[in-house]
């Protein structure tokens, strides 16, 4: 064989040779070695060396912060691959052994019951999915201020966003009441009728106290049904002193109230 091929098949030996590990075995690398690999992003990884020394593993990305997303009902993970939080709806979790209702996970609010166009959610607040309102358990014996300021305040289902109803969303709620229902011919709406009369008269006849399809009351089926009245912040514009529009689910009717008297309310947010 002459010298220069001899020469190149030892140079193709050596290169194999350091392709396969030093000693021949295949190896490329010790079970306990790691070195740095890039994540997405740019940010800083560590790969594994395999138990047998064949290669290294993928690139192992730790995420940046606590992947816990508060949520009862979602199994949270890091992906490693990518360094991002996962969480995964389980509705599993959210049984609530009653056979009426349709149980899921629902993020970002948690575990949900649903029954007809109601959701009640765990952390005790029912959302309207006709109108796409959410509505606070019972509130009572607050002024108008005090109530408005609850409301602002109020965190409750990772929710932020909660405020005193206006005399619109809370005609919502009515049923079985044909006259003072949403949408009927009373002209109470805000804010293009707020006066003493806009409430009243032929227009806006109320019902039979005791009647309503919801334990008696004129609210809707599903509603919280120790519910009997809520005040709005909408305001009277020509009564005497400071005064704002009430809802009475007894009768399906409506009222003025003293701004500065105390009375009972829930808070609404828009979904």
């Amino acid at each position: 064989m002459p010298r220069e091929t001899r020469g190149l098949y030892l140079s193709i030996a050596f290169l194999l040779s350091l392709s396969c590990g030093s000693d021949g075995t295949g190896k490329v690398c010790s079970p306990d070695e790691e070195r740095e690999c890039e994540c997405p992003g740019g940010r800083a990884g560590v790969q594994a060396c395999l138990s047998d020394g064949s290669a290294f593993d993928d690139c192992r990305c730790e995420c940046q912060t606590d992947c816990d997303d508060g949520i009862a009902c979602t199994d949270d993970s890091c992906d490693t691959s990518r360094g991002e939080c996962r969480s995964e709806p389980d509705d599993g979790l959210c049984d609530d052994g009653d056979d009426g209702t349709a149980d899921r996970c629902s993020v970002p609010y948690g575990c949900a019951h649903d029954r007809g166009s109601w959701t009640l959610y765990d952390s005790g607040w029912l959302e309207d999915r006709d109108t796409g309102l959410g509505w606070s358990p019972f509130v009572t014996d607050m002024t108008l201020e005090d109530a408005v300021e609850y409301c602002s305040e109020l965190s409750l289902g990772g929710i932020e966003d909660w405020r005193l109803p206006d005399v619109d969303q809370v005609r919502t709620l009515i049923a079985g009441c044909p006259g003072t229902e949403a949408g009927s011919s009373c002209p109470l709406d805000d804010p293009d009728c707020l006066g003493s009369a806009c409430g009243a008269g032929a227009d806006c006849e109320s019902c039979q106290g005791g009647a309503g399809p919801n334990d008696g009351l004129y609210s809707k089926p599903g509603f919280f049904p120790d519910v009997s009245v809520i005040r709005s912040i909408s305001g009277c514009s020509d009564c005497a002193g400071e005064q704002s529009w009430v809802v009475g689910f007894t009768n399906a009717n409506f009222y003025t109230h003293d701004d500065a008297a105390v009375l009972h309310f829930c808070c609404a947010v828009s979904l």
